[in-house]
């Protein structure tokens, strides 16, 4: 319904609005990680990553706490009855978190060459997508298709992380702070590219 749609785009919107702790280190971080690559600094690169990711993850994860705060007031605002649907709203806005954990996966596939790889791959996923999407919003309403599109990134997200880790040597999760940070602490040096580090 008409109705359904306008809900479905203010969520949307503000679900969106989470995404400017990413858009923002994106901006600021990426040049720098192309010119440690440039350089064929991995290690370094994988650092700056690896902060990178974890910064970005940090502040979503804020972002998406005082959304579920004051999601209910927030979609009031342009519809009282909106408020009821409090729960489509909190499944989009765990896509910019997911997004977050996983990284700039996607601009370093771009940046390593891999441009064919993720076009190809992404239409693959899409086709599932689109039937995903006929499927989950006929049984479970907005919900699913919300549902259905985190479904859709997440896939998005994984493919880029793997190939990125696999041909450029760089892991994008955020998780991966935690042993750059047990390497400084210990005072060994950066793993060389494609070795894990210990």
């Amino acid at each position: 319904s008409l109705e359904a749609a306008a809900f479905y785009f203010v969520a949307f919107r503000l679900a969106a609005l989470l995404m400017l702790p990413v858009s923002i280190i994106d901006t600021i971080g990426l040049p720098m990680v192309s010119a440690k690559l440039q350089d064929r600094d991995a290690p370094g690169a994988q650092r700056l990553v690896s902060l990178l990711s974890a910064a970005s993850f940090a502040g979503t994860c804020l972002a998406f706490g005082f959304m579920m705060l004051i999601g209910k007031f927030a979609l009031s605002l342009f519809e009282p009855s909106f408020a009821d649907h409090f729960e489509v709203l909190a499944i989009l806005c765990l896509a910019p978190v997911t997004h977050a954990f996983f990284g700039p996966g996607t601009n370093l596939m771009m940046i390593g060459g891999g441009e064919r790889y993720f076009l190809a791959m992404r239409s693959v996923v899409f086709a599932v997508y689109v039937a995903a999407l006929v499927v989950m919003g006929l049984y479970l309403g907005m919900a699913g298709v919300a549902i259905a599109g985190l479904v859709h990134g997440l896939a998005i997200l994984l493919i880029c992380r793997n190939w990125t880790l696999k041909h450029v040597g760089i892991d994008t999760m955020a998780t991966t702070v935690l042993s750059a940070l047990r390497r400084w602490r210990s005072g060994r040096p950066d793993a060389r590219p494609g070795e894990q580090a210990p």
